[in-house]
């Protein structure tokens, strides 16, 4: 049997479990950055919402861990709440399905008083409206800028037998520009 090619597309190294019948190639369509925007204050808030890791990475850069460890941390999922308290978070909540639709269940099911989103500059879900049992404010963290990549070394890579791990839809569509353009 032919071995399946798994290309990842997200940025930080992923190395996955993916048994005898798959090997894995890394490559990234894009990378993250750092906006840096003025801190907003976490004065009256009930919780954060974070629908990524590096929604949490860039939100404790930009705060103090003593101005938001007491504050419920909202998270996508497992890793997500696992990275939420790596950078001192002390209660995380996070739904049985890691996604963004049943984090949204989560937080109208529980109705918080008061959240702010930390999150990306292009998000694949409305949030703050699908969220709508509570008060949202949103605080745009970061961005997902593309790589520019040989499309010859696409079209090798797909002439395998290969399957495509899209993270995001950031991704996705980061893909779809590139295959596109060529």
């Amino acid at each position: 049997m032919q071995k399946i090619n798994l290309i990842i597309t997200r940025e930080e190294s992923l190395k996955l479990d993916l048994g005898v019948n798959f090997i894995q190639t890394n490559c990234p369509l894009s990378v993250i950055e750092e906006i840096k925007n003025k801190a907003v204050s976490l004065d009256g808030l009930s919780g954060i919402i974070f629908t990524s890791m590096n929604g949490v990475k860039f939100f404790a850069s930009t705060y103090d861990k003593k101005d938001y460890c007491h504050l419920e941390a909202y998270c996508v999922g497992e890793k997500t709440a696992q990275t939420a308290r790596e950078y001192g978070f002390n209660q995380t909540i996070f739904p049985q399905q890691s996604n963004a639709l049943s984090l949204c269940d989560l937080i109208n099911n529980k109705k918080p008083k008061k959240l702010l989103y930390a999150r990306a500059e292009v998000v694949s879900e409305d949030i703050k409206n699908l969220a709508s049992a509570t008060i949202i404010s949103e605080h745009i963290l970061y961005r997902a800028k593309a790589i520019n990549h040989n499309i010859k070394d696409w079209e090798n890579i797909l002439k395998t037998n290969s399957a495509i791990c899209f993270f995001s839809a950031t991704n996705a569509n980061l893909f779809e520009e590139l295959i596109s353009k060529n």
